[in-house]
């Protein structure tokens, strides 16, 4: 090869790998890293999500199936009473037929004619005619009972053994659920262990988390403060000249959601995921998963839905004030509807994210127009 030639050969080569370079970014690329640290952090909540998507649609089976059972246990208590009755008038009816029959029997071996055209007169005849008569018309009365009861118990026991058979089979879907169930929830733990373990997820995941809360903070409704107590920083309340609202009034009186143990306070708190120093919103009280959770005032449900990070949550208005509670394993609230002090709005849980224990807790929260306040303060000591 001429020497000209060799050199222009030499130089495409080297063209052709600059441009395949220029091409393809190298793994230290900002933007690549960005792009996949964003995918990653997405997918933290998009999976925790769609476990705990999992978790309430089993858990909703797991209470039809539960309620089906007990329907079907209802039915058969009604149905084994129906087959005593049966069996008591069944019997009643067996006797007298019985006693009948042995009667006719007699009167049988004393010959019918006999008994019939013995008679002294007309009138003690037709008398006689009568009365065998009667028998025999309440005999075939009776008989035709004793089928229709015969038809009528074998139909309840036919029902008995059909709601047993299904009762059978609810029970292993039930079992199926359950085991289902249990396995998501130690997915839903492994995988928060698994952040828990990874500093760098922890703090995706906690930007994620502080995001959701800024989020869940827009969604909720301002009312107009011109007529509303404030609350000052002396923890005293102040009176404005026009009409009080009633909720202020209940500032340190309010009645706890529930009885439990107070895990986290309002404020500077440390994360149970990433161990940061975060802002708490509310307080954290440990129950017994299902420990029914009460609405502390009566208001207006402005939520009742699940929301990123804070699971299954209810949010009720009393005017510019409401009250949060989150992190709950059942709605029984829906949004719009009015409801008293007292009023059970769900259950304690662990939906959402809690810890990688997943513990179960209820996060209580009171905002004034969207600002958090220190829920202790509201409540009784």
């Amino acid at each position: 090869m001429k020497p000209f030639a060799l050199f222009h050969y030499v130089g495409m080569l080297w063209l052709t790998s600059c441009i395949v370079e220029a091409q393809e970014p190298t793994s230290t690329d900002p933007r690549a890293k960005l792009a996949q640290s964003y995918e990653q952090e997405k997918s933290l909540l998009t999976e925790l999500t769609q476990i705990d998507n999992n978790l309430n649609t089993l858990q909703g089976e797991l209470n039809d199936i539960t309620k089906q059972q007990e329907d079907i246990a209802v039915e058969q208590l009604k149905q084994q009473q129906q087959l005593k009755t049966i069996g008591t008038d069944y019997n009643r009816i067996e006797s007298r037929l019985i006693e009948k029959t042995n009667l006719l029997y007699k009167i049988h071996r004393r010959g019918l004619a006999r008994i019939v055209f013995g008679a002294e007169s007309p009138i003690d005849l037709r008398r006689r005619s009568t009365y065998l008569q009667i028998l025999i018309e309440s005999d075939k009365s009776e008989l035709d009972t004793l089928r229709n009861l015969a038809k009528e118990r074998k139909s309840v026991v036919d029902s008995l053994k059909r709601n047993q058979n299904q009762l059978t089979m609810l029970e292993d879907n039930l079992l199926g659920k359950k085991k289902a169930l249990q396995a998501e929830k130690n997915n839903k733990q492994t995988f928060l262990s698994t952040i828990q373990q990874e500093k760098s997820l922890a703090m995706q995941l906690l930007k994620e988390r502080q995001s959701a809360q800024q989020r869940f903070t827009q969604t909720l409704s301002v009312q107009p403060t011109q007529q509303v107590q404030q609350v000052t920083r002396s923890n005293t309340v102040q009176t404005p000249t026009s009409t009080p609202q009633k909720f202020a009034d209940t500032y340190g009186q309010l009645t706890w959601p529930i009885n439990g143990t107070l895990l986290r306070r309002f404020g500077k708190q440390k994360d149970p995921i990433s161990g940061e120093t975060i802002q708490s919103n509310g307080i954290d009280i440990q129950a017994p998963r299902g420990t029914r959770v009460s609405a502390v005032y009566d208001g207006v449900v402005a939520l009742a839905q699940v929301i990123d990070t804070y699971g299954q949550t209810v949010v009720i208005n009393h005017g510019p004030y409401a009250t949060v509670y989150a992190h709950l394993s059942g709605l029984n609230v829906k949004q719009g509807q009015r409801i008293k002090q007292g009023t059970t709005v769900g259950m304690v849980g662990n939906s959402g994210i809690t810890d990688a224990n997943n513990t179960n807790w209820l996060t209580f929260e009171v905002r004034y127009n969207r600002t958090p306040q220190d829920p202790l303060r509201w409540l009784k000591p």
